[in-house]
């Protein structure tokens, strides 16, 4: 039986990654766009201005959108600490998410994930920004973040009712260059930091690579960018690794899974 002493370092560590991991609000209920992701473990998450769990027992209604960002409205979210991660337990599909007239989504800008192993053997998580257009484009850094999910076992009070959970959600890289957590931290090294904003010429790419350090088990990476306000939102593929006891890692080729990180199912 938990008694109120046993319970105490499971709410401060829980405290601790939400309050670290994720400074934005709940997504209330209501009218919302994102992008729907399933991971390897089948998991459903929303990647709108944050990082939302699509319960178990709805997911199945968003399958057929896996890689789109589309409209949704939000009838029901389960929260149980605020600030922190939320499941949407209810919701009813729209459409495909309006697109914006603002700009802060330029048009022929392409975010693409992947992973290459250091000299050493860890692992090495890639941000590819890639302009197919036309014209220079102009990127905020604040705008720009990645997701880390995992199957491990120590959930803590995460709200996710599937096998797996985020990590590290909506890390950006506004005047940083490195996170360190309770026991995890990635670093994409001082000397790579980011300015507040930068330019990507037509048929230029921008790399960022981001070193981990992290316990073993499965792993799945994605990156996005939108500003928080906005409906449209972009999305990258996910990439899948795996780090083992020795801490070295091994890249994953998930079955079915296309380019957009969709799984084919029959």
């Amino acid at each position: 039986m938990l008694t109120v002493k046993k319970i105490i370092p499971y709410i401060v560590l829980y405290l601790l990654v939400h309050t670290t991991f994720s400074f934005s609000n709940i997504l209330p209920s209501g009218k919302c766009a994102g992008t729907v992701i399933f991971d390897r473990w089948d998991g459903c998450v929303f990647h709108s201005a944050d990082v939302m769990y699509v319960s178990e027992k709805v997911k199945e209604d968003l399958r057929p959108y896996a890689g789109q960002t589309v409209l949704i409205d939000v009838k029901q979210v389960y929260q149980p600490f605020n600030p922190g991660r939320g499941r949407i337990d209810e919701f009813q599909y729209l459409g495909p998410a309006p697109k914006n007239d603002d700009g802060r989504i330029p048009d022929g800008i392409e975010l693409v994930s992947s992973a290459d192993l250091d000299g050493d053997g860890t692992i090495v998580a890639i941000i590819d920004i890639k302009n197919t257009g036309d014209n220079s484009v102009e990127l905020f850094i604040y705008d720009l973040a990645f997701t880390l999910l995992t199957n491990r076992s120590e959930k803590g009070l995460q709200p996710a009712d599937g096998l797996s959970f985020a990590l590290m959600a909506q890390q950006n890289f506004e005047s940083r260059w490195q996170g360190k957590f309770v026991s995890c931290a990635w670093s994409i090294g001082k000397e790579n930091a980011l300015p507040h904003s930068f330019f990507v010429k037509p048929g230029e790419t921008r790399c960022i690579r981001i070193h981990f350090e992290l316990p073993p088990g499965e792993y799945d990476f994605f990156c996005g960018y939108g500003e928080r306000h906005v409906q449209e939102r972009l999305s990258s593929n996910l990439t899948a690794f795996d780090i083992g006891e020795d801490g070295k890692g091994e890249i994953v080729a998930v079955e079915n899974r296309d380019s957009s990180g969709r799984v084919e199912t029959e």
